[in-house]
């Protein structure tokens, strides 16, 4: 994997903390698999847009490659042919040439009924609990800013996206949008770059569930469900018009604000519903702009805490990977001949200890992963009132970070 300065120095004090690595590999098959899955994770930005790249080309008219021009986006089918397939894992993946990626096709994607590898469910198969909890968590304050920033009608805003104009949109036509509305500067990293990567691919999920592209309806549900968009919408979700009484329309038919319930000025810029009885008075309008942006601005600090979270998780699941160690041989003590059993407590203390040494020795962002690692197991059901200390299991830990194939959990 594509590893940069500061994962190096952390694969470095990995291999200097566990020593050799080769005494950690399994069977063959089960060290290729476990390297796969790792490999897969860590690049799914780029796997789907490959995929969605070869799905719409296949889909082009045959002898008229370039008629419908570069953008032409039609109905994404959500799956291609084992052989396109083959042909984006080669494309993406930092594997040898001649890496038989046919022959590993039936261990880690299966072909529906048609003969085809659905992309959305092959990338999906393989997760870190851990790091789809804290990503779900951003996803959330990622929608509230979204639909915070955004002006016009969220249908108005499809509609400009959708540009076949068939009612959705794919992973490629989103991506741009996302990029525009959420950040202000460009990546000044390769980390943060790939960090952007998967936010995006993550917050596409969030819309899409098991599809394969967003529909229009969804996309207008899930942006007009948020809280701050209470300045722009009435209580039962119409987005909110502007308009002066005047006047004449002033004493023809007063009107009365909903918000504090005082009659509406002639003149002022006020808010009202098209679709109900619902009026909204300059003031009012501006104190719900206020509480939208605190509460706007709040979130976006939980975000930014959140994505510390999973950039330090990143980091360490890169040095894991790269250095061939798992959890339990992480956690070891130095001199120990193996790795630690599942049973082993480790403390807080412990934890930053090893930990910092893979973040470039910040023991802070290593203390919050631990504090984050104990609130997602606590929210999976871990009771820890009756131990007599704070301290995890290695096998708790791994539990967390180790990276899953739903396949084999639902097996």
């Amino acid at each position: 994997w594509e590893a940069g300065e500061s994962p190096r120095r952390a694969v470095d004090a990995l291999l200097h903390r566990i020593g050799d690595s080769e005494q950690l590999q399994e069977t063959s098959k089960d060290f290729v698999l476990k390297e796969l899955r790792a490999m897969i994770w860590t690049h799914r930005p780029r796997l789907l847009e490959a995929f969605q790249t070869y799905d719409r080309n296949s889909l082009r008219p045959p002898g008229n490659q370039d008629a419908a021009g570069p953008d032409w986006d039609p109905n994404i089918l959500g799956a291609v042919t084992p052989e396109m397939w083959v042909g984006v894992m080669k494309a993406v993946l930092p594997t040898p040439s001649d890496f038989p990626w046919i022959e590993m096709r039936p261990y880690i994607a299966e072909l529906a009924d048609d003969g085809k590898v659905s992309y959305m469910d092959f990338l999906d198969r393989f997760r870190n609990p851990l790091s789809s909890w804290l990503t779900t968590k951003w996803c959330e304050t990622a929608l509230d800013r979204l639909a915070h920033i955004i002006e016009r009608e969220p249908s108005a805003v499809f509609d400009s996206i959708d540009a076949d104009g068939d009612g959705k949109v794919s992973y490629v036509s989103l991506r741009p949008f996302f990029r525009k509305h959420l950040y202000t500067t460009e990546p000044n990293s390769k980390k943060e770059r790939r960090a952007r990567d998967v936010q995006c691919f993550v917050l596409y999920r969030q819309f899409v569930s098991r599809d394969t592209t967003i529909s229009r309806r969804k996309f207008i549900k899930i942006l007009s469900a948020r809280k701050p968009a209470c300045s722009k919408q009435c209580a039962v979700g119409h987005r909110l018009a502007s308009a002066r009484l005047g006047v004449v329309r002033f004493f023809a038919a007063p009107r009365v604000c909903d918000d504090c319930n005082k009659a509406i000025g002639a003149f002022g810029e006020n808010r009202f519903c098209r679709e109900c009885d619902f009026d909204l008075c300059a003031s009012c309008y501006q104190e719900r702009c206020s509480r939208d942006q605190a509460h706007v601005n709040a979130r976006k600090k939980v975000g930014e805490s959140i994505m510390q979270n999973w950039y330090n998780l990143d980091t360490v699941h890169s040095a894991l990977i790269a250095a061939r160690c798992d959890v339990a041989r992480l956690f070891a003590e130095e001199d120990a001949q193996g790795p630690a059993a599942p049973e082993t407590m480790v403390s807080r203390e412990r934890f930053v200890s090893i930990v910092s040494e893979l973040v470039s020795g910040d023991t802070d962002s290593a203390g919050e992963m631990y504090n984050c690692i104990v609130r997602y197991l606590e929210e999976q059901g871990l009771d820890r009132t009756s131990r007599e200390s704070d301290d995890l299991k290695v096998s708790e830990l791994a539990e967390a970070l180790r990276i899953v194939d739903a396949r084999e959990l639902a097996s």
